[in-house]
């Protein structure tokens, strides 16, 4: 096993690969704040090649403010997208709350409301996804058993919390599930809130949630590649999107196209956090060296054409 390094042996084990560190007493002190073993993710475009890929030698230009600079940009990225996220998904629980309450304030225990394929057991006899997604549900409320929401329905309700309710217990992994399991008409009008179509609705949702689940773990995210792409293949995707069409499997799984759905909802009134100006303030910063570039986030220079970033 890979034994044990104080901050001094870490510093010398950098030098020894080349790292420029001008300042090793700052920079013991940030190590000691952000745990060596994650600051190493950030080496990666610094690195030297090999015949085997990256080697563990830095390039010659690397110095120990250089990758405090990206640790920070990652930082600032992430605190934004934060906030923005958190509208989304407030603003996401609000709509399933209020147009599937109108419709069956029990869905989610009954499953009248969702689709037979949810509802139906799988083929090998094992549990619908239905079944799945209500022992999740279950688990929700045994976590949140002191929760004022849980308390007050047993005591009032025999237990049974309605899907207003329910919305403000579960994960934002679990909302998205249940939202693509809804039924189309109760499905059309969560979308209709955020001026899209249902299928691309249920994508952008997953993609997101994808992207929040990093975001709320403070996990680097710049150059990222994320499990889920979003579903931009369709021609029936608004105008501002079509581009992301034209992109490759590499910029989908990547930071980009995330960052140009919440453009587009914002530009749509669904965020309302400036994002536009905000995230190109935070994009600038970049690059802070010869090795960091804005295509590790999936980005292009065709992209300045688009009519998303008309501004960039």
């Amino acid at each position: 096993m890979k034994p044990h390094l104080s901050i001094e042996q870490q510093i010398e084990l950098l030098l020894q690969r080349g790292l420029n560190i001008q300042n090793p007493s700052n920079f013991g002190i940030f190590l000691k704040d952000h745990n060596y073993y994650r600051v190493r993710g950030y080496f990666h475009p610094f690195l030297l090649e090999s015949d085997f890929g990256k080697s563990s030698q830095f390039k010659p230009e690397t110095t120990d403010t250089t990758i405090i600079k990206l640790v920070e940009f990652d930082r600032n990225l992430r605190n934004f997208l934060f906030e923005a996220l958190a509208i989304f998904e407030t603003k996401l629980r609000s709509s399933v709350a209020y147009h599937a309450g109108s419709v069956n304030p029990y869905l989610h225990i009954d499953g009248q409301g969702l689709t037979a394929e949810f509802k139906h057991p799988s083929s090998d006899g094992n549990l619908s996804k239905f079944d799945e997604w209500s022992i999740g549900y279950c688990n929700a409320l045994e976590k949140h058993s002191k929760n004022d929401i849980v308390l007050k329905h047993v005591e009032t309700y025999n237990g049974v919390i309605p899907i207003w309710a329910a919305v403000e217990l579960l994960e934002l992994g679990k909302v998205s599930s249940l939202l693509r399991a809804l039924e189309e008409p109760i499905a059309s009008r969560i979308s209709g809130d955020f001026d899209c179509s249902v299928a691309l609705f249920k994508s952008i949702v997953a993609t997101l949630n994808d992207l929040r689940n990093h975001v709320a773990h403070h996990s680097r995210i710049w150059n990222f590649h994320y499990p889920i792409s979003p579903k931009v293949s369709s021609k029936k995707i608004p105008m501002e999107l079509q581009h992301l069409a034209g992109t490759t499997d590499y910029q989908r799984h990547k930071l980009y196209s995330r960052i140009s759905l919440m453009l587009w909802l914002d530009k749509g009134n669904s965020l309302n956090v400036d994002f536009e100006n905000r995230i190109l303030s935070i994009l600038r910063v970049l690059p802070i060296s010869p090795s960091i570039s804005h295509a590790a986030m999936g980005w292009s220079e065709e992209f300045r054409n688009s009519s998303l970033w008309s501004n960039l």
